[in-house]
């Protein structure tokens, strides 16, 4: 009898609506499957966004995860690049 391993979703990146966005279409680009939490249709955004904004969560399959922190180093990388 085969076992299929199951995947999990787990979360990989957390900001705000609009860095959500460009991090889930970066991730798209490099065909992974994302799935985004706490975004601007989500009905309590405005609740997120009194604490800073940060409450936009994005998950992947685990089996991606690498994949996927590289891109997201890469893109904190070059924010705080631009910051200083």
């Amino acid at each position: 009898m085969d076992k299929k391993t199951e995947s999990e979703f787990v979360v990989i990146f957390q900001g705000s609506p609009w860095e959500a966005a460009l991090v889930d279409s970066m991730l798209k680009d490099a065909e992974i499957m994302t799935t985004v939490y706490g975004g601007l249709r989500d009905p309590y955004a405005p609740l997120y966004s009194i604490g800073g904004g940060n409450g936009t969560r994005i998950m992947i399959l685990s089996e991606d995860y690498e994949k996927a922190k590289e891109i997201i180093d890469q893109y904190n990388k070059n924010v705080s690049s631009d910051i200083e």
